[in-house]
């Protein structure tokens, strides 16, 4: 692919004409907006917009992100910030009804079991405190969770809590459960 800045350079083989092939049309915005904000830098810093996610203040992307992203290899946390930043963008108007969590506040760290407990137990709080801000009949709060490399959402609406998990069959896992109840 050439580079955006139109001088006959070509862009690093992350993204070859091949590579782009490859990538669905629905996901080659994410690369065309990555290779126009890059530079000569192999990582980007996004600016997030005000009321996206709080308290993030940026996504910081790498091409390798994107790539993973793009041809469905993976997709870490920041790849997902930076995908529900463009639907949070993309709903102008209903910015008040739909709202995103971070998947980053989520995560269980602890190398023994007293403090992994802690660690939950700070992520089941920020997440509580979090929703304790639905304040609509009409909310819905989008939750997305990595579980083992596979994402599931959590939807939760002031009358019931929709687990989407594309590999359907599979209950709602056990520290999501618990997450939520808290």
């Amino acid at each position: 692919m050439l580079s955006p800045q139109g001088r006959g350079a070509r862009e690093d083989d992350l993204f070859t004409e091949e590579k782009m092939a490859l990538i669905p049309n629905s996901l080659k915005w994410m690369i065309h907006e990555f290779l126009r904000l890059k530079d000569k830098r192999d990582i980007i810093t996004i600016p997030v917009p005000r009321g996206f996610i709080a308290p993030r203040t940026h996504i910081t992307l790498s091409g390798e992100d994107l790539q993973q992203v793009a041809t469905c290899d993976y997709i870490g946390n920041q790849g997902m910030l930076f995908g529900m930043m463009h639907i949070w963008e993309s709903i102008n108007g209903l910015r008040k009804f739909f709202k995103f969590y971070d998947p980053e506040l989520l995560i269980v760290h602890g190398i023994n079991d007293e403090e992994k407990s802690q660690s939950f137990d700070d992520a089941a709080r920020r997440l509580a405190n979090w929703l304790s801000l639905m304040n609509n009949n009409h909310q819905m709060f989008f939750i997305p969770w990595n579980i083992g490399m596979h994402w599931t959402l959590v939807v939760v609406t002031p009358r019931k809590i929709i687990h989407l998990n594309p590999l359907s069959g599979r209950p709602i896992p056990e520290v999501i459960e618990q997450m939520i109840e808290r």
